[in-house]
């Protein structure tokens, strides 16, 4: 579960949805191993039901399951934001897990890039269902694990700033950050 935070655009086709809510489920595990009733969660409940009627009220009193998936993927950001700081546990796991998936989703893009692999676009259609295993439309990038390869570039972006504010050393970092934005402004476009 904690690997899949690092990719929202993952629904594995459950839902015509382009970001799934990781991080409620998440939430919802950690805090149930607990046992604690936390202020956050009562006020995520809260948020919920608000939007929920607030949709309902605009859609003719009609709630559409849709709206909750809506609702949660605004939070998905914070809620995963506030796990780290407020769960040594979560953050020590998210914290190795970062450099392999960094790494990974760095081979997958050059993979991507080369167009030689487009026989396992089917593979990742079962993940996210607009991913390719080729560049996006004609040329404009790759997608990575992403719905198009903008999302995947501000994906990549944010493993990427969590991944060099912790790892590299600071005779290093120039050359890695250079090699970066060349493979962003290459392969992600």
């Amino acid at each position: 579960m904690y690997i899949l935070q690092y990719f929202p655009s993952i629904t594995f086709n459950v839902f015509s949805a382009e970001i799934f809510p990781w991080p409620v489920f998440l939430a919802l595990y950690r805090y149930s191993l607990r046992g604690v009733a936390n202020i956050w969660i009562l006020a995520f409940i809260s948020f919920i039901t608000l939007h929920l009627f607030v949709f309902s009220v605009y859609k003719d009193l009609f709630i559409n399951p849709e709206a909750l998936r809506v609702a949660i993927a605004y939070i998905n950001g914070p809620l995963l934001f506030w796990l780290v700081i407020n769960d040594c546990v979560v953050a020590e796991r998210l914290k190795k897990l970062i450099q392999p998936i960094f790494i990974f989703l760095v081979v997958l893009g050059l993979l991507q890039y080369s167009n030689l692999f487009n026989f396992l676009t089917p593979f990742m259609k079962f993940f996210t269902e607009r991913a390719l295993f080729e560049q996006f439309g004609g040329g404009r990038g790759v997608t990575l694990f992403a719905t198009e390869p903008s999302r995947a570039g501000v994906e990549l972006i944010f493993i990427y700033t969590f991944l060099s504010s912790y790892i590299y050393s600071s005779r290093l970092r120039p050359v890695i950050d250079i090699l970066f934005m060349l493979f962003l402004i290459v392969c992600i476009k």
